[in-house]
Order: C-alpha cells, then structure tokens, then sequence
C-alpha cells in the first residue's frame, strides 16, 4: 500500500500538531529511519528559517537511539511544531515518501531530461555513460531505463550508468517514470536520446623503435600497434612500399641508412608512428656494443597518490609503488619512495632528487595515481582542483620531469606513468581548452637515453580492482622487472602478457623508447667515485626504545620503520601489545600530520602510521601522545573524556619525541 493508499482519507490539517497525528507520525518515522533519512532532516532544521539547532551531546543521543527519526520528531513535537512546518521540512529535505503521508498526491513531473536538449551524444569507446532523469511527484516516482524498447535490468534509479561503453552499447536510450496512485498508474516517458561512440584519431600502443644499428645486408623485423581499426602504409626515405599495409614490416638486405615511418588513418583523421632510423654500422661499432655496459649508480623515485581533495580515491597506488621499489632495492637502487604529494611537493621533492643524482647513473622515475593527456601528459597532485575547473598548470607535465632529470646527466632514464590518459571532457571543463600551456624548453643530452612506458595510451583509462592490491599494469610489470633483460624487452614482454587479458579494449599500454645499448636495470655498478648512498638522508629514523604505562603495568617495546618499509614521508611506529582501538588514542602535535592504527595479529603488535612527513617544516620536532584510556560510557556526564575520542576516559598516557623523521629531516628548498 502506497503512502496515499494509507492516509488519503484522514490527512491532517495543515495547522495542526503534529503530536495530534500520532497513527500518521509512525509512517513519518518509518521513512526517516530508513538509510538514516533523519540527518538529512537535521541538516535542513539547521538552516530553516526558524532554526533548530541541536547541540552535540543530544546528536549522540539521537544516534545511540533505537529509532533516531522517533527521537528527532518528539523534539518537534516539544517544539509545538505543525504539520505545515514539518512539510515544508520535509519537502526542503527531499523526504517525498515521508511527505506524502501529510500531504495530497502531486502530479509526477520531469524537471531534468537524459541528456539535457541534445538528441544525440558521443561518449568514447571504453568510457563510462551516465544519463541522469529527475522528476518530482508525490508520491514520489520510480524509474525505469529502456535501450531501445528493451528493458534494462537493475537500471532503476534515476541515474543510469554503463560502465565501458562498446559497440554493442550504440543505440537509443530512455526512461519510464511512473507513480503509483490509488486505482492508477500514472506513467510518463522521458526524450529519447541516441548514444554513440565518438571516432578519434588512431593511436599508436606500440611505437618504433627510434634507433636501430643493424650489420651490413643484415635484415629487420618492424612491428607497431594501433588502438583501433585504421588503414596502414609504411613509408622508407619518405617513398610509399607498395603492399605494405599490415602492422608488420619485414626489411631484408639492409646496404644503407635508412629511415621507416607508418602512418596509420581512419575517418577522423591520419597520425604518424615515431620515425625509425636503421644504421649501418661498421665493424668497429659492433665489438664495443656488444661489451657489457656499466652505471655509476642506479636511483629511483617512485610517487603514488591516492587520498585526492577534489578527486575519486584510488586504492592501490601505495601498494603498487611498493611492489616496485622492493624489486628496485633487490637491484641495487637507492629508492625514493613516496606518497599523496600535492603539485608543490612533487615539485620540491623532483628537484631534491635531481640534486643528488650522480652523472652517468640509471634513473628510474614511477608515478601513479590520476592523469590526463592534452598534448603532453600531465600528473595531478592530491590538491588538484575538482574535475570542472582544473588546468594543465595544476598539475606537473611529463615534460618538466624530463627537463629536470636530464640536467643530472644520466645515462639512462626510464620513465613509468601508470595513470589515465584520457583527454579531459571539454563540456565538463572548457577552461583548460582556452589556457595556454606553458612550453617546456629543454636541451636534450645526446648520451642520455630515454624509455618511456605508460600503462595505458591516448584516450583510454588505467585501471584497479578494489579485490587486487595491485593495478592491472603493476600485476604485469612486477613480474618481468627483475629480469637480466633489456629494459626495453622487459617492458614488451609485460605489455604484451597485459595484452593476453581481459579488457585490452578499455587500457592499452603503450612503449615510446630511443635506446641504442641493451641496458638492464641489472647492469653493474662501477664508479671511481667511493660508494656512497646520497639518498641515505631520506632515511633518517628514531632509536628504538621501551616506555611505561603503569596503569596497565607493562612495559611496551617500541621501533620504528619506513610506512610499508619502502615511504619517506611516512613513519610506522611500532608497539609490541595488542590495543584495541578504544584502549589507546594518538595524539600528535602538527595538525597536518595524519594518523592511523592498525593490528599485526601474526607479529602481536600494534602499529601507529604517522603520514604527510613532508608537511612539517624543516627539522620540526615531532612529539606523539599516547593515551591509554577506558570505555566509559558515564564520561560525558562526569566530563572526564578524552578530546578526540566519545567515550573514552584517560588512564594514562606517555609522550615521545621523535625528533624529525625521515624527509622532515631534509631540506627540500636548500
């Protein structure tokens, strides 16, 4: 029985109580208790404009309550509210089910079409479909989505949302809302909107290679990649090989220096691969490359960003960074591993990095976390404006990376952008269509090659499953990156074991490479200079200790380590007893730390992780309260409570200088 069915015979008047309308209230407080319905209510009383403010310690009340909405309506009801009040509330608040128990029925009315008053939209291939219908009525309405004349299952709310958008998906979309009313039906039918996939340029996931010496009259295999169909020619010194038209180019004979290109073209248009330059190299040439090579020193920096202001969370790029600094530090890197940097930070930190590279060295450069493409690459900080407002100067550009680290005169540089590389949608933010990029100029170091790898190409998504600890584009990478192999060749074999799996369609990594030498990252190290670890300082960590809480007589073993054993801006501080979260809170003194708690049930120990170490200003001290406290839950009462926790009276507690930790041990702008 729909709310009007029940009540359509005895509404009250709307001068009454609402404490005259008890039968009536209990329909009310059955709509406000689902999904917590009440604090939508409680927010809107607040901002009525005959305020009702209720103080904290009645909210918990109201919480703790078996039935909040029953507590929240007696308040009213002290308050001699009427039922016209209490609708005005409740349509202020968008509680149509609860109102329509107090009110007549009101016809149901489309206020917002799928689709706006476009008839035709064009959403990318892989990307995500969302049309939105709203409509008003009372009672209030259910939704219905149709493709074509097809029903849609489980497309029942007023949002319908088709995640990798396909071929299969091209067609035309609607929505039925209806309202049940007494004896009727009222149904009505939204615009009809066809959807299809907006054609792009094709681009290409697997490029040339830029470089290629080969032996006299020796022969070559070329192979490229295309994200999608498109028709292939190969051009050899700018002249068309006739009958050439697959993603393979086989050269035979090779007498002279020569110069391959593809071009690829569809109806939006015609792109060109990387050209290829094939040398013929004398004899000379060939014993010296086959020698084995040798580095310096082997540095990375690895940055994952997850926790975003304005943005969607991610969930795995902490551990993916993780995952490949381990492997890096079996390699004989010195790692720079670090987390949730804003554009600033990333900034400050690339330029403190640059500064301790060593000429010669192998450079290993990671980011993950949200991206774009618009031209160049561009990553974004955890401070990036939200989606409708952010611009390319928010956000650092693969170019500027390459500029800074090419000023230490490495030897080899790889570079790993495990992100999106959509390009931004211009109806949702026109402003960076109309911002004028700023131009990375740059001198480039002829002895420096460059491999870049990106876990997706142009256009499409990177992705993360929320039941993996890894992205898709690490589960690949880790497992070839330790191999004796030509990092070039380790990236092909991980694109190509990616490529074996489901969903290639919406992420297609993508290898852009000049490297002449076979370098590994398993290569020797071999310096005149004195071995040295420069990123040492990075690492600064406390003595480990023991401290005393009488109260629970124990004294409690406590270290500390790098967060996951791999983060410089994260401290884990380690206890050797098992707390529960009600039996010790953490304080610390600088608010833009963060904290967090958890148990190691197979080590018997409770863990502290203290993140955002780059925050603090240079050589801070940081001191950390420990408070062992008790669940009471007279505390409020006899105000004896601790300050960040409901419930909880202080025991004891003990304090902990820590001194500076790891990066907050640096200097980043000296």
């Amino acid at each position: 029985m729909s709310a009007f069915q029940g009540t359509m015979n005895r509404l009250p008047d709307p001068d009454d109580d609402i404490g005259d309308h008890m039968m009536i209230l209990r329909n009310v407080k059955a709509c406000l208790d689902t999904n917590d319905n009440w604090r939508t209510v409680v927010n809107v009383l607040a901002k009525f404009r005959l305020p009702v403010v209720f103080d904290p310690f009645v909210l918990r009340k109201m919480e703790m309550a078996s039935s909040p909405a029953d507590f929240l309506l007696n308040e009213l009801i002290m308050r001699c509210c009427k039922v016209k009040y209490l609708c005005e509330i409740l349509r202020n608040s968008s509680q149509y089910d609860a109102l329509s128990y107090l009110v007549k029925p009101e016809p149901v009315e489309i206020t917002k079409q799928p689709g706006g008053n476009e008839e035709v939209l064009q959403i990318r291939l892989g990307g995500d479909l969302k049309l939105h219908c709203e409509a008003i009525g009372i009672p209030p309405p259910t939704f219905q989505w149709y493709f074509g004349n097809v029903v849609l299952e489980n497309q029942t709310s007023s949002c319908l949302s088709i995640p990798s958008f396909s071929d299969n998906d091209v067609g035309e979309y609607h929505c039925s809302v209806m309202q049940q009313l007494p004896g009727e039906v009222r149904e009505i039918h939204s615009n009809v909107v066809y959807v299809e996939i907006m054609v792009h340029l094709p681009v290409f996931v697997i490029q040339l290679p830029k470089v290629l010496n080969v032996k006299f009259n020796e022969g070559v295999i070329l192979r490229i990649g295309i994200s999608s169909a498109a028709h292939l020619e190969w051009y050899k010194n700018n002249e068309l090989l006739q009958n050439e038209k697959s993603d393979v180019l086989q050269l035979s004979n090779i007498t002279e220096n020569t110069v391959i290109v593809c071009r690829a073209s569809n109806s939006a248009g015609e792109v060109f691969s990387d050209r290829c330059r094939i040398n013929v190299m004398p004899h000379e040439f060939e014993l010296t490359n086959n020698n084995q090579n040798f580095t310096t020193a082997k540095f990375a920096i690895l940055i994952a960003n997850e926790k975003y202001d304005n943005l969607n969370r991610l969930y795995t790029p902490a551990y993916d960074a993780s995952t490949l600094a381990n492997i890096l530090i079996r390699l004989n890197f010195q790692v720079l591993t670090l987390k949730n940097l804003t554009k600033d930070e990333m900034k400050v930190v690339l330029k403190k990095f640059c500064q301790l590279i060593l000429p010669g060295s192998y450079v290993f450069f990671y980011y993950v976390g949200h991206g774009f493409q618009i031209g160049d690459k561009y990553m974004m900080g955890v401070d990036t404006p939200c989606p409708q407002s952010y611009l390319r100067s928010d956000c650092i550009c693969d170019q500027e990376v390459i500029k800074d680290i090419m000023m230490a005169v490495p030897k080899l540089l790889v570079i790993i952008l495990d992100m999106c590389l959509r390009v931004p949608d211009k109806s949702e933010n026109p402003e960076i269509y109309s911002e004028v990029p700023q131009i990375v100029e740059y001198e480039r170091n002829g002895n420096c090659n460059l491999v870049q790898g990106y876990a997706t190409c142009c256009h499409l998504g990177a992705y993360e499953k929320r039941t993996s600890q890894n992205g898709l584009y690490v589960q690949h990478l880790a497992k070839f990156l330790d191999k004796n192999l030509p990092i070039t060749q380790i990236l092909q074999l991980a694109h190509l074991d990616f490529n074996r799996c489901k969903g290639t369609d919406r992420q297609k990594p993508y290898l852009s490479s000049d490297d002449v030498k076979c370098f590994k990252l398993t290569d020797p190290i071999k310096s005149d200079q004195p071995a040295s670890r420069h990123l040492d300082l990075f690492n600064n960590l406390p003595e480990s200790g023991e401290i005393c809480f009488p109260c629970i007589k124990k004294r409690i073993c406590i270290t500390f380590s790098k967060h996951n054993f791999v983060y410089c801006n994260a401290i884990d501080v380690q206890l050797s007893q098992i707390f529960d979260s009600h039996s010790i809170v953490a304080t610390v003194n600088h608010d833009v730390l963060e904290t967090s708690w958890k148990v190691d049930m197979e080590k018997k120990c409770s863990i502290l992780t203290i993140e955002n170490l780059q925050r603090i200003k240079f050589q801070e001290e940081i001191i950390i309260t420990l408070k062992i406290c008790k669940f009471d839950m007279t505390s409020n009462e006899t105000g004896v409570e601790d300050d960040s926790q409901n419930h909880l009276k202080v025991l004891d507690y003990f304090q902990i200088n820590i001194g500076s930790p790891l990066i907050s041990y640096v200097d980043l702008k000296s």
